[in-house]
């Protein structure tokens, strides 16, 4: 997910993106990556960063573009955020109340690149504001579930979903987990 944002906050200036999670140090992680593994190994995304900042009160990453991303806590006093994109990192650990009611709210207002300005592209589609839930797996009778199902009839239909799994076998291959 760290680097779907750093490619898609360099190819979209303007863009905001807020990363909530149950635990502020799970939303952080993210950022953490970009900036302690991504940054050091390429001179291209430095370039790109203007400024960071990635503590336990306040993590953010600001791009040359005027793209930004922001961490957030998933819980009611986060309720003044905006963005673009609103990322859930590990879901199931968020109150399906507080994903409804708060995160959701956060998709105020279209992103709008400065060519709008341009008669020409007057008829333009405007972008549609996201969102991303990532999540381990977790029980079927979790409101997950029937998330992940919808969603899934949802890309089935053509519709601008998409729904992907991925076998326990990639986290071990990647060294993030354990075999044993």
């Amino acid at each position: 997910m760290a680097a779907a944002i750093c490619v898609k906050c360099t190819l979209y200036p303007g863009l905001q993106v807020t990363v909530a999670a149950g635990v502020r140090s799970q939303s952080t992680n993210l950022l953490n990556k970009i900036v302690d593994i991504f940054m050091p190994a390429s001179h291209n995304l430095q370039n790109e960063i203007k400024e960071y900042k990635v503590t336990p009160s306040e993590a953010y990453i600001k791009w040359e573009n005027g793209s930004i991303v922001r961490v957030v806590t998933a819980r009611d006093s986060s309720r003044s955020a905006r963005t673009h994109w609103m990322i859930a990192d590990e879901f199931v650990q968020i109150k399906k109340d507080t994903i409804d009611k708060v995160l959701r709210k956060f998709k105020a207002g279209e992103r709008t690149p400065g060519f709008f300005d341009n008669p020409k592209y007057k008829d333009y589609p405007k972008e549609r504001n996201t969102e991303t839930y990532i999540s381990s797996a977790y029980f079927k009778w979790h409101y997950s579930w029937a998330k992940f199902k919808a969603y899934f009839k949802s890309m089935i239909k053509g519709e601008n979903y998409v729904v992907a799994g991925f076998p326990y076998q990639l986290p071990v291959s990647a060294g993030y987990f354990p075999l044993e």
